[in-house]
Protein backbone atom coordinates (compact mmCIF):
# COMPACT_ATOMS: atom_id res chain seq x y z
CA UNK A 1 0.00 0.00 0.00
CA UNK A 2 1.51 3.14 -0.86
CA UNK A 3 1.47 6.32 1.24
CA UNK A 4 -1.38 7.84 -0.88
CA UNK A 5 -3.27 5.03 -0.24
CA UNK A 6 -2.63 4.85 3.08
CA UNK A 7 -3.46 8.63 3.65
CA UNK A 8 -6.81 7.96 1.28
CA UNK A 9 -7.68 4.72 3.81
CA UNK A 10 -7.23 7.36 6.63
CA UNK A 11 -9.37 9.74 5.43
CA UNK A 12 -11.36 7.55 4.61
CA UNK A 13 -11.96 6.11 8.04
CA UNK A 14 -11.76 10.14 9.85
CA UNK A 15 -14.81 11.04 7.29
CA UNK A 16 -16.61 7.72 8.08
CA UNK A 17 -15.73 8.02 12.22
CA UNK A 18 -16.73 11.90 12.63
CA UNK A 19 -20.39 10.92 12.58
CA UNK A 20 -20.20 8.51 15.33
CA UNK A 21 -17.75 10.68 17.51
CA UNK A 22 -20.17 13.25 17.75
CA UNK A 23 -22.85 11.07 18.24
CA UNK A 24 -20.93 9.12 21.00
CA UNK A 25 -19.77 12.92 21.86
CA UNK A 26 -23.35 14.23 22.01
CA UNK A 27 -24.56 10.62 23.91
CA UNK A 28 -21.84 11.31 26.64
CA UNK A 29 -23.60 14.61 26.98
CA UNK A 30 -26.90 13.34 27.17
CA UNK A 31 -26.00 10.73 29.89
CA UNK A 32 -24.02 13.43 31.73
CA UNK A 33 -27.24 15.34 31.87
CA UNK A 34 -28.95 12.62 32.59
CA UNK A 35 -26.97 11.58 35.58
CA UNK A 36 -27.19 15.23 37.17
CA UNK A 37 -31.20 15.60 36.53
CA UNK A 38 -31.06 11.68 38.33
CA UNK A 39 -29.38 13.32 41.35
CA UNK A 40 -31.29 16.41 41.27
CA UNK A 41 -34.35 14.02 41.48
CA UNK A 42 -32.83 12.42 44.25
CA UNK A 43 -32.11 14.81 46.40
CA UNK A 44 -35.43 16.92 45.97
CA UNK A 45 -37.02 13.28 47.28
CA UNK A 46 -34.75 13.09 50.10
CA UNK A 47 -36.11 16.26 51.01
CA UNK A 48 -39.70 15.73 50.26
CA UNK A 49 -39.08 12.78 52.74
CA UNK A 50 -38.32 14.85 55.38
CA UNK A 51 -40.81 17.73 55.19
CA UNK A 52 -43.38 14.80 54.51
CA UNK A 53 -41.99 13.39 57.94
CA UNK A 54 -41.69 16.81 59.48
CA UNK A 55 -45.51 17.31 58.64
CA UNK A 56 -46.56 14.13 60.28
CA UNK A 57 -44.17 15.19 63.26
CA UNK A 58 -45.84 18.45 63.24
CA UNK A 59 -49.19 17.17 63.37
CA UNK A 60 -48.78 14.51 66.17
CA UNK A 61 -47.52 17.66 68.12
CA UNK A 62 -50.80 19.36 66.98
CA UNK A 63 -52.93 16.58 68.03
CA UNK A 64 -51.56 16.38 71.42
CA UNK A 65 -51.34 19.70 72.19
CA UNK A 66 -55.35 19.30 70.93
CA UNK A 67 -55.55 16.90 73.44
CA UNK A 68 -53.99 19.36 76.41
CA UNK A 69 -56.11 21.87 75.37
CA UNK A 70 -59.09 19.87 76.08
CA UNK A 71 -57.88 18.92 79.31
CA UNK A 72 -56.98 22.14 80.83
CA UNK A 73 -60.63 23.06 79.30
CA UNK A 74 -62.26 20.59 80.84
CA UNK A 75 -60.47 21.44 84.62
CA UNK A 76 -61.32 24.73 83.64
CA UNK A 77 -65.02 23.81 83.56
CA UNK A 78 -64.93 21.55 86.64
CA UNK A 79 -62.82 23.98 89.01
CA UNK A 80 -65.37 26.74 87.61
CA UNK A 81 -68.56 24.34 88.73
CA UNK A 82 -67.27 23.65 91.80
CA UNK A 83 -66.54 27.50 92.34
CA UNK A 84 -70.31 27.89 91.38
CA UNK A 85 -71.51 25.39 94.09
CA UNK A 86 -68.91 27.04 96.77
CA UNK A 87 -70.34 30.51 95.95
CA UNK A 88 -73.93 29.27 96.05
CA UNK A 89 -72.79 27.90 99.84
CA UNK A 90 -71.37 31.11 100.77
CA UNK A 91 -74.31 32.62 100.03
CA UNK A 92 -76.53 30.51 101.78
CA UNK A 93 -74.24 30.74 104.90
CA UNK A 94 -74.24 34.77 104.75
CA UNK A 95 -78.47 34.34 104.43
CA UNK A 96 -78.15 32.25 107.60
CA UNK A 97 -76.19 34.21 109.19
CA UNK A 98 -77.92 37.60 108.66
CA UNK A 99 -81.20 35.66 109.29
CA UNK A 100 -79.33 34.52 113.05
CA UNK A 101 -78.47 37.64 114.02
CA UNK A 102 -81.52 38.90 113.29
CA UNK A 103 -83.09 36.15 115.40
CA UNK A 104 -80.06 37.38 117.94
CA UNK A 105 -81.54 40.53 118.15
CA UNK A 106 -85.21 39.62 118.74
CA UNK A 107 -84.28 37.64 121.68
CA UNK A 108 -82.27 40.03 123.30
CA UNK A 109 -84.85 41.91 123.27
CA UNK A 110 -87.35 39.51 124.41
CA UNK A 111 -85.27 39.20 127.18
CA UNK A 112 -84.82 42.56 128.24
CA UNK A 113 -88.73 42.67 128.51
Amino acid sequence: MTRHDQLFVIRLWTLKSEPFLKFKEHLDLILTEKGEKVEELSVTSKSLKEAKEKVKQLRALQDASKNEVEEIESRVSSAKKKNRRSSDVSLVTADDLADMETKKQHLRLALKS
